[in-house]
This record gives structure tokens, sequence and C-alpha cells, in this order.
């Protein structure tokens, strides 16, 4: 046994590592939240220093491998930059330097998506302290990205039943108008 531990793991030939951070579906608002985060902030970036942390980052070194001439799409960042902005998860300074937010540092440094994070504020910035119960904040883990990918089985033949059953049960349990509106708005 031990010498198969030696000869199938010690002298074995280690598998490739890769890097996640730029998987097809990485969200450059999320990359830059989370650059932010690891730096501190406290001093706050420039969109330069953040696409160079970007661009030294091991996820880069791959592409670069795999593209000879990959680099930064230096326009993305920008929009993005300026998107979390928008929706006050970063902040500019007299300088034009970047730093996240305390709800941006939220999103940087949780498992939750830069998407999930802005549906859910957005929704909760149209709602009134009296509107938060537990049927309202259970309603609103529906707005999460996170959740598109979880299989939830319907009857795929019930276009009647099924349909009239969820919106019956968001009237039962008094769900906040800025919800439904926000479950229309985001519907796939």
């Amino acid at each position: 046994m031990e010498n198969y531990y030696w000869t199938g793991y010690v002298k074995a030939t280690p598998e490739d590592l890769r890097s996640n951070f730029l998987m097809a579906n990485t969200d450059t608002r999320s990359l830059i939240l989370r650059v932010l985060s690891a730096t501190g902030g406290k001093n706050g970036m420039s969109p330069e220093q953040i696409i160079s942390f970007l661009e030294q980052s091991f996820g880069a070194f791959q592409e670069r491998l795999r593209y000879e001439t990959w680099t930064w799409n230096a326009q993305l960042i920008l929009r993005a930059l300026l998107d979390l902005e928008n929706h006050q998860l970063v902040q500019k300074d007299l300088e034009g330097l970047y730093r996240s937010t305390t709800l941006g540092k939220l999103a940087g440094d949780s498992g939750l998506s830069v998407e999930s994070i802005i549906r859910v504020v957005e929704c909760l910035s149209r709602m009134n302290e009296g509107h938060m119960t537990e049927p309202n904040l259970v309603a609103l883990t529906q707005l999460c990205v996170e959740l598109e990918e979880v299989y939830m089985p319907i009857n795929r033949k019930s276009t009647k039943m099924e349909p009239m059953t969820w919106s019956d049960e968001i009237k039962r349990q008094n769900i906040a108008n800025a919800i439904v509106a926000s479950f229309t708005r985001h519907a796939n």
C-alpha cells in the first residue's frame, strides 16, 4: 500500500493547475471588487492600477499562454467601473482613485455574484421598512443569479395550473410589489 501511494501520488505526474479566475462567465465587476478588497482599498486604485493588478494574476498568465497577444480590454474595465459606481459599490475620489463602498466590500468578499447584489439592492431601495417581512426576504432570494443554476423541477405540461398556483401564493404571502416587478424584469 505504501508503494502505491509513493508511485501513484508522490512520483506521479502532477495534474495541470488551472485558474478559474477568467472563466467564460466571469463577471468583470466581481473581479474589480475582489481586487479592491484584496488590496485593502484604503488608498484607492486608478483604473490603470486595477488593470495592471489583473494583468499580473495567474489567470491572466494562463490566458497569455493560450493566446499570445491576449490583454485586458480596458474599455470593458472602464464600463464595469462605471456600472459599479452607478450602483454605489465603488466610489471615485477627487484624485480619480476607486475604493469599495461598504456594500462593494461585502459584494467583493462574499460568494454572491455582483449581479445578485445589484438586483437585491435595487429592489430593497424601492421598499420601505414595513416590507421587511420574512416572506419578502425569502422572495428576495429568488432574484439571485446563483439560484438560476439550481434545478427546479416543474411540470412543463401544466401551463395554467402551476403558474396560477405561484401567482396565488405570491398574493397570499403579500409579497411587495417591488419584488414582484423585479421577478418580471429578471425572468429568464
